[in-house]
């Protein structure tokens, strides 16, 4: 006897079997019943779309998952392919999306901010100072100019949220340790923190030649508030 998952296995290749020997013939109802009732069937797939959700949405990262690179490799190819047509079509559609595009950039990077920082300690490792909206990261050596400008190809030594992606893509690697912005820009200026706890280490690795390290993530919200509680994302500065 059979058992319900044999059963119903067989019964989604009986399923299968007979699309195939009907496809164009069952394409054509369904196109039929589209024209016939646009609303029906749009209310019928938001039905479907959120009984299945979840389980769809795993399905999807798992598939995302196991075929990453050909995924990618046909992105790139259909983007190269219609450059001209998709640049276009973003450039028309982003007034509209304009709001929602900037936010989700900025909740990105600063998910790659809190990453990297969780991964070299997540406090400062002058003064302690543990609360991410005063963190940096701080190349030990003092090659974070020359090496931002490897990383970006620009003469300009920008792209903070580019040097976090390489660190991730890098495995994160030695020569990199958080710091808050007093102590970073203290040993910026005078090669050491008054702190007396860090100073500049020109024979510390350099991050062009290390390769090693492993990845932890730090979860995180982004308020609009300084955590001192002093100041607030729009309002006028201080004296």
């Amino acid at each position: 006897m059979k058992t319900p998952e044999e059963k119903r296995a067989q019964q989604a290749a009986r399923a299968r079997a007979w699309y195939a020997a009907h496809r164009e013939q069952e394409l054509e109802v369904r196109a039929k019943r589209r024209r016939d009732n646009p609303e029906k069937v749009k209310a019928d797939n938001n039905a479907y779309y959120w009984r299945h959700r979840e389980e769809n949405i795993a399905k999807a990262k798992q598939y995302h998952a196991d075929h990453r690179e050909d995924i990618l490799a046909k992105n790139r190819a259909n983007y190269i392919a219609h450059r001209e047509e998709i640049l276009a079509e973003q450039r028309q559609d982003y007034p509209r999306r304009r709001t929602k595009i900037l936010a989700s950039n900025k909740s990105w990077r600063m998910r790659v901010k809190l990453e990297a920082l969780a991964h070299y300690g997540g406090k400062c490792v002058c003064c302690g100072e543990a609360r991410w909206e005063f963190l940096s990261l701080d190349h030990i050596a003092g090659d974070g100019a020359e090496h931002r400008r490897q990383i970006t190809g620009k003469e300009r030594a920008g792209g903070s949220t580019a040097f976090y992606s390489w660190l991730k893509k890098n495995a994160w690697p030695p020569g990199v340790r958080v710091l808050c912005f007093n102590c970073n820009c203290a040993i910026g200026h005078e090669g050491q923190c008054p702190h007396g706890n860090a100073r500049l280490e020109p024979d510390a690795p350099r991050l062009s030649d290390s390769d090693a390290g492993a990845s932890t993530t730090l979860q995180g919200s982004f308020p609009d508030t300084c955590p001192e509680g002093r100041a607030t994302a729009g309002a006028a500065p201080f004296p």
